[in-house]
């Protein structure tokens, strides 16, 4: 789990703050990088993983900023393993 207080830019020079919050499932080193992983499950089809991928494209953007802002170390591949097909997908 991870919380970050984090500072925008709004019109007139104003700023707003929130507080990101989120559970990273699976980190992991590899020699060239650090490897982000979240899984879904709930009975996805194969058909829909690229579908679905897409759609939770931003949280794992999400995660992969946190985890380089918090520890300082840059994210090589981010991706779901959707648990009930036994399926890994990376995303860019």
């Amino acid at each position: 789990p991870f919380s970050l207080s984090r500072e925008q830019d709004v019109d007139d020079g104003k700023k707003i703050s929130t507080l990101l919050t989120g559970v990273i499932d699976l980190a992991f080193k590899e020699p060239d990088g650090w490897v982000i992983v979240d899984y879904k499950t709930g009975g996805k089809r194969a058909e829909e993983v690229e579908k679905l991928a897409q759609h939770y494209r931003s949280q794992i953007g999400l995660y992969s900023e946190s985890w380089e802002y918090i520890t300082g170390f840059s994210v090589k591949e981010k991706g779901f393993y959707f648990v009930d097909l036994g399926l890994y997908v990376t995303v860019d």
